[in-house]
């Protein structure tokens, strides 16, 4: 074989080896392949505030019952020139004012007074008698002593109803050098509505009591005006 021709020959092995090498390059598979994950980090959420819709404003269930005594004595004759000393004394064995009884509950709940309840009294009284023209005074001769014995209001609540009654009894005490007079004076009033107990109804019909029953006494005839000295 001449030299030529063996050229040839490796030359076209060589071309055909380089061609079997390039289609025989395996291919690599998807599986294999390194992956390259993009981490995404999160951002923190900043926690937002729920906003809630304004509530209407509501009024605070009252706790204590306020007493206001306004008794109507304009029937009452003038005495002008008499000289009294006055004096109101707290003998209520409950001092409380208003007492709920739940339906199954063995415990009521007790509502007592926001203020001083002799001390309004007195002044009710203090000022109804001035208004007649009376003196008061610590060393006059005529003494009026009033006596709270009982005011309270008691009320029965049921599921969807209450029932409440009110009772107040005061008793006068009347003294001079010529005689000596002792009365009682007795109001009860009852009540009821639905759902609860308001305390704020009751409040009112406590006080209307109270009226009533300081109206009798400071009206009574029989206690003060037969003794004009």
């Amino acid at each position: 074989m001449s030299l030529s021709k063996i050229s040839v020959f490796w030359i076209m092995a060589a071309a055909f080896s380089l061609l079997l090498s390039g289609c025989s390059t395996p291919r690599q598979s998807n599986s294999g392949a390194p992956v390259t994950q993009t981490t995404h980090q999160a951002k923190s959420a900043t926690p937002t505030q729920s906003k809630e819709k304004p509530q209407p404003s509501q009024e605070s269930k009252p706790t204590q019952i306020y007493l206001d005594p306004n008794p109507s004595a304009g029937s009452a004759r003038p005495m002008p020139g008499v000289s009294l000393h006055l004096s109101v004394n707290d003998l209520r064995a409950q001092r409380f004012l208003l007492s709920i009884h739940h339906e199954g509950k063995e415990q009521a709940e007790l509502i007592t007074s926001a203020n001083n309840v002799r001390q309004a009294i007195y002044k009710a009284v203090e000022t109804n008698l001035e208004d007649r023209g009376i003196k008061l005074s610590d060393n006059a001769p005529n003494d009026l002593t009033i006596d709270i014995m009982a005011l309270r209001s008691k009320a029965e609540q049921k599921p969807f109803s209450y029932v409440a009654i009110d009772q107040v009894i005061l008793k006068a005490t009347f003294k001079s050098a010529h005689r000596k007079v002792v009365r009682q004076y007795t109001a009860s009033r009852r009540s009821s509505g639905s759902l609860e107990v308001d305390i704020s109804q009751q409040q009112n019909q406590l006080n209307q009591t109270l009226n009533a029953v300081l109206t009798g006494l400071l009206t009574d005839h029989k206690l003060l005006d037969q003794d004009n000295s």
